[in-house]
């Protein structure tokens, strides 16, 4: 018996699917922030964004449920015109594909359908070959999929052997604006510099890895009491709100920190990393200033209003702090 496919809907009108993709069970939200509450109660196989106006496509780009939402789901974006521009930043953040609104609903249903099976598709084979992968390249962490590997291990140990551990993940915010202003090699060096600085405010025996372009999770194998967890939490936002010396520039990030305690609020390590992938989507990002910073700010608001030759990771180089 072939398996349920859960769809999360967000926008203004629910589209009647064809019966290929069977019976699926379909979650409406509204709104980009609906949305973000909706990926934190549970995973969906598919993700479909409706941008009614072309105003409300730019804000997906800095909407902060993004990266939780590529990872496990197929992302479709559906948007009144066309923008290749924006179109190829989307599908570069994980989005599966971007299709243009056109002709009668029915005919834009049609259209949705047949894209939705073969992002699904995509998709499983996307995380087919992500699993046979151990290291992501552009930052030379462990990837999303080898990180929950050693998380899962670790949540059966810790059934044998009982000890509080937490899951952190970092929301990063800011590495739109450097690659606009200043080009993707750059913004690439930055998610290292990151990366690194991450791994250098921890104990060996924890467990940093990439959950995609702008977020990072933080594995914490033990922990003397529960309540240590905020304290490196805020050890971490305290360190990456240093700047980044890249290219000549000082860059600064901003950052969304969210936290997940076993065994107190979840002993599965899905849940786990949903908790603190949650958390850290509803924290404003802090840690930049100027325009650019006011620019990212603004889109999340009006998303949660509605849609209408690099170095390596492990690099030895100083940052400017």
């Amino acid at each position: 018996m072939a398996a349920v496919i859960s769809i999360l809907f967000v926008g203004e009108r629910v589209p009647t699917l064809g019966t290929g993709l069977g019976a699926p069970t379909v979650e409406h939200a509204e709104t980009l922030q609906a949305a973000g509450l909706a990926l934190a109660r549970h995973g969906f196989d598919a993700v479909l964004i409706h941008c009614a106006e072309r105003a409300d496509a730019p804000k997906l780009e800095h909407w902060p449920s993004l990266s939780q939402a590529v990872q496990g789901a197929a992302v479709l974006v559906m948007m009144p015109d066309e923008s290749f521009d924006l179109a190829q930043r989307l599908v570069q953040r994980g989005v599966q594909d971007v299709l243009v609104e056109a002709g009668t609903p029915e005919a834009c249903d049609q259209a949705l359908s047949r894209a939705l099976s073969l992002a699904l598709v995509r998709k499983r084979l996307d995380l087919m070959q992500r699993k046979g992968g151990s290291i992501d390249l552009a930052t030379g962490l462990p990837t999303a999929a080898q990180w929950m590997d050693h998380l899962t291990h670790l949540c059966v140990l810790r059934e044998r052997e009982p000890a509080p551990m937490a899951v952190l993940v970092l929301r990063i915010e800011g590495l739109a604006t450097v690659e606009g202003q200043l080009g993707p090699q750059v913004a690439q060096v930055l998610r290292r510099k990151v990366a690194v600085r991450l791994r250098s405010a921890l104990r060996a025996s924890d467990l940093v890895g990439s959950l995609g372009n702008d977020a990072y999770a933080v594995l914490l194998t033990w922990l003397l009491v529960p309540k240590d967890s905020a304290l490196v939490r805020d050890k971490l936002v305290k360190a990456l709100k240093r700047p980044f010396s890249v290219a000549g520039q000082n860059l600064t990030v901003a950052v969304g920190a969210g936290c997940a305690l076993y065994p107190e609020q979840a002993r599965e390590a899905e849940v786990l990393l949903r908790i603190a992938h949650a958390e850290a989507a509803s924290q404003p990002g802090t840690g930049r200033a100027g325009f650019a910073n006011h620019r990212e700010a603004l889109a999340q608001g009006l998303a949660g209003a509605g849609m209408g030759k690099s170095g390596a990771a492990n690099d030895d180089v100083a940052d400017v702090d």
